[in-house]
């Protein structure tokens, strides 16, 4: 019987990257550890408002007898004076990825990494936000040049029992602590509720106008305050969740909307992505206990863990979560070349700790992008 036959390329304009959803969305189905940020809708969308002048698209695909079995999400774009391939979605996406299908990883990433290779115009690939059960490990390992990883963000995450069930876990005082908590906010009668997804662009900006009055003057990622923003997650969270991929959960005081809270949600987990809540309502109850009750009654329905994502906030490590720490891996066609860009990385990043360090006022408002653990490099 004659073999498979393999194919390779690589995509480099917008309509033909959106002529590929229905593949892509097929690919991403059958690829173990895939999260929301490598599907099509969130993909497709940061390019639409993210993408710019001095970014070019270059998506890599694998194909094995004409269906689609890999691929890789990238843009090219010069920076510190190098050519650097990026995954698309960079800086709104907590984890970045490549598709393998989960089929036939190997043969996949193999041939993945070599079209990678052979796309031309380029010097340096930066893989951001790698999680430890990445698809992209596959590609690292049959990389055949120089290749580091270095410390991204660390992630925490609630393993995934209901509410009562996570209170036990804590120590006596701090269970009568949450409980008062939860009381007050069920002396409150808030209405909750799932949007529709037909409502959940509209739900999503009335979220982010909530989220900017709950951070004005408090440190608030000033990205989350811009239109392209708003833009952008309401329509990427819209396609998510016709595909059952993304929840938006509204709490209603009478008519006002007084908390807002956008899930995003895999196989593996349920991650909470951004949510908001009224400066009022915080001043009379704990809002992040109002939110974590309904959102893990939603991971025990799933049968997943809570995920919280990026950052070591304070209001997240009082229920004792699991860290775990990402990567940026970088790889590149030379040695000389990835030296120079890692050197600029470990730079950015060593001012990145002092200005943090210098820096007043609240830490929640503020997404973390540095973890702890240590780097590495290999050939």
């Amino acid at each position: 019987m004659p073999g498979p036959v393999w194919s390779a390329g690589c995509i480099r304009d917008a309509a033909a990257f959106a002529a590929l959803r229905p593949e892509w969305d097929a690919l991403h189905d059958h690829c173990l550890g895939a999260t929301p940020f490598s599907g099509h809708g969130w993909l497709s969308a940061w390019w639409a408002h993210y993408g710019d002048a001095g970014q070019r698209l270059r998506v890599v695909w694998v194909r094995r007898d004409g269906e689609l079995v890999a691929a890789a999400p990238l843009l090219l774009r010069r920076r510190w004076g190098l050519r650097v391939l990026a995954a698309i979605g960079e800086g709104q996406s907590d984890y970045g990825d490549v598709l393998l299908h989960e089929r036939w990883p190997g043969p996949a990433a193999e041939r993945l990494a070599a079209a990678v290779r052979d796309t031309p115009g380029w010097q340096v690939l930066q893989l951001s936000e790698v999680r430890p059960t990445a698809a992209a490990w596959r590609l690292v390992a049959t990389w055949p040049g120089a290749r580091w990883e270095l410390p991204a963000s660390v992630c925490l995450q609630i393993p995934g029992p209901a509410m009562e069930q996570l209170l036990a876990g804590l120590t006596s005082s701090g269970r009568h602590r949450i409980r008062g908590k939860l009381r007050r906010i069920d002396e409150l009668g808030l209405r909750e509720r799932e949007v529709p997804s037909e409502e959940v662009p509209a739900a999503v900006g009335a979220m982010l106008e909530l989220h900017c009055r709950q951070w004005a003057g408090r440190g608030m990622n000033p990205e989350h305050g811009t239109a392209r923003f708003r833009a952008f997650l309401a329509e990427a969270v819209a396609e998510l969740a016709r595909r059952g991929r993304a929840h938006v959960h509204e709490y209603r005081q009478g008519e006002t909307l007084v908390a807002s809270d956008v899930l995003l949600t895999c196989p593996e987990f349920v991650g909470d992505y951004l949510n908001a809540a009224a400066p009022e309502l915080r001043a009379r109850i704990d809002t992040a206990s109002l939110c974590l009750r309904r959102n893990l009654a939603l991971t025990a329905r799933l049968g997943v863990p809570l995920n919280l994502l990026r950052g070591q906030e304070d209001y997240k490590s009082r229920w004792r979560p699991e860290a775990a720490t990402n990567r940026h891996l970088v790889l590149a066609r030379s040695s000389s070349y990835g030296a120079c860009y890692v050197a600029a990385l470990r730079g950015r990043r060593a001012v990145g700790n002092v200005v943090r360090r210098r820096r007043t006022g609240p830490r929640a408002g503020v997404r973390s992008t540095v973890g702890t653990a240590p780097e590495r490099r290999t050939r």
